[in-house]
């Protein structure tokens, strides 16, 4: 929306909502199989995984010829949680005012704000306690899976709140002169 007040002042305002850009999808282009990511530790976080004398162990190639592939254990992944994904959606506000001044100068003043809802976020859902190691896993009980499991979950937020300022002046030529500040502050996770 614009409205002139007067010949030298102008209000502008807009309200815009989108979709969030960074689905899941986004997170998940280097899963298994497609990258494979192995994670090599000891039980605790003071015992090596074994001795360089061993040798990295060989690289678990997944067999797609039946079109299951099972994770296996060593490798890490990125996946999402059972049940229904909400993707989350940005809204993005804006209202400012224009006045052209004396000796040619345009002078603006603008608040500017987004709002982020679910917003994906990445959990570790296999980490450990500080100092447990590979034991303290909670997956390592239950299923032998001793690497990080990551889950993509779509709770985080973010806002941002902004106050703008800017003095123009343009020459002749083309030229022109533009000073700006801007006082901002972001609440995120």
């Amino acid at each position: 929306l614009a409205y002139r007040v007067s010949n030298r002042t102008v209000v502008r305002g807009g309200y815009g909502i989108s979709v969030d850009p960074q689905g899941p999808a986004a997170q998940m282009l280097f899963s298994y199989p497609l990258i494979v990511l192995q994670t090599f530790a000891g039980n605790t976080a003071y015992i090596p995984f074994g001795p360089i004398a061993n040798g990295i162990p060989l690289i678990p190639y997944p067999n797609i010829s039946s079109g299951v592939v099972p994770l296996p254990t060593s490798v890490s992944t990125t996946s999402l949680p059972g049940g229904p994904y909400k993707r989350g959606y940005i809204q993005s506000y804006n209202l400012s005012v224009q006045q052209e001044l004396p000796h040619s100068f345009v002078g603006s003043v603008a608040y500017v704000g987004t709002h982020t809802v679910r917003e994906n976020l990445l959990f570790n859902i296999n980490a450990a306690s500080p100092g447990a190691g590979n034991s303290g896993r909670p997956l390592a009980v239950t299923s032998g899976r001793t690497v990080d499991e990551t889950f993509i979950e779509p709770l985080g937020m973010s806002i941002y709140n902004g106050l703008q300022a800017q003095l123009d002046r343009s020459f002749s030529n083309g030229l022109q002169v533009k000073a700006s500040y801007t006082f901002s502050k972001t609440i995120d996770n």
